[in-house]
């Protein structure tokens, strides 16, 4: 990653500008694109971005650019195009330089490029359709920011609407066999060119004492229907549902006020996504809000965040003094295709 610290200045009162703008997240504005050697390295747009305000005219954020596709040389300049602020359309640039002394001692790069296939049978309006997968893994970077792998995929069939590639339908596990979090960022489809599916994921709770990766691809039985957990009180943390057979949520923290509901949970095993809490009476009757969600990761714990953003609204702060349970649903329809999984050592 490259990682952006910028602070924006206004000579107006940033919250009032549009009244999601309460929320430094959808204030905050977004690098458009950043160029090296006049090739713009973020060609999709897609950014991570944190922010906060520090003040009603002054925010300040963080945004994070994936470059594990692109080989940056030290000291290389980089543009950084930015075509909106709170509004106002624009082309504001800034150049520096990147130094990537600290980030080299710290980071280890694996060029993998091992070959495998494997085969599921997916349900498409009605029919059973055999899918086969040609994976390559390219590379595996370890680093104290975020652990990538980058992976190559082509595929035998294709869907009208849409690729039916293995995208980050993943689960990886080390040498101990310990599953390791892969996130859920979004991915590229195949690209029309060349036939392949480019795309680069991160994953969490390996470090550079890592030895060998093992991924084995995950199908999905379409026809399995997923089932609400039994709900469980908020007074008695920490709160563990039960997923599939292959992991597990643990819930640690929930906070309640009027303005939002933040909770705090780790995995325990294959889950993959962001799974959501629904929230319930002491009667089990659900409560249904209006809201913005956010979701956070501490990449050095492993704990995920999810934010409810309940705004102003009188009809949603009425409910919050009920909420009494939790649940959420049950993923059974997952199946791990442990026979054609992928073992490889990192080796530098």
């Amino acid at each position: 990653y490259i990682t952006v610290f910028y602070t924006v200045k206004s000579d107006k009162n940033i919250k009032e500008i549009n009244k999601y703008y309460k929320d430094p997240y959808f204030a905050s504005p977004t690098i458009s694109s950043a160029y090296i050697g006049g090739k713009n390295i973020i060609p999709d747009g897609f950014i991570e971005h944190e922010a906060t305000y520090i003040s009603d005219k002054e925010l300040k954020g963080i945004q994070k650019i994936d470059i594990s596709y692109t080989d940056i040389k030290n000291n290389e300049e980089i543009e950084f195009h930015v075509n909106e602020i709170f509004e106002k359309e624009g082309n504001w640039k800034i150049s520096t330089k990147i130094d990537k002394t600290k980030a080299i001692s710290k980071t280890n790069n694996y060029k993998v490029n091992k070959n495998f296939k494997f085969k599921e049978t997916l349900d498409y309006e009605g029919k059973k359709v055999d899918v086969k997968h040609k994976v390559n893994i390219e590379k595996v970077i370890i680093s104290p920011l975020a652990n990538k792998i980058l992976i190559n995929e082509k595929i035998n069939k294709f869907f009208e609407d849409r690729d039916p590639i293995m995208g980050n339908r993943f689960a990886l596990f080390d040498e101990n066999g310990k599953s390791l979090d892969v996130v859920d960022k979004g991915e590229t489809g195949v690209n029309p060119r060349t036939g392949t599916a480019t795309n680069s994921y991160e994953f969490l709770k390996a470090d550079r004492d890592t030895k060998s990766l093992t991924l084995v691809p995950i199908s999905y039985y379409e026809n399995t229907k997923d089932k609400m957990l039994k709900s469980q009180s908020i007074d008695n943390l920490p709160i563990v549902f039960e997923i599939s057979k292959y992991g597990k949520i643990i819930i640690e923290d929930i906070k309640i006020t009027d303005k939002e509901i933040r909770y705090t949970y780790y995995k325990d095993g294959v889950v993959p996504g962001y799974p959501h809490l629904y929230f319930f009476d002491e009667n089990d009757r659900e409560i249904q809000f209006d809201i913005h969600l956010k979701e956070s990761l501490d990449r050095h714990t492993g704990r995920y965040t999810t934010i409810f953003d309940i705004g102003n609204s009188k009809k949603n702060t009425s409910k919050i003094k009920d909420i009494k349970k939790v649940s959420t649903y049950t993923d059974n329809s997952m199946n791990l295709l442990y026979n054609q999984q992928m073992k490889f050592d990192l080796v530098k």
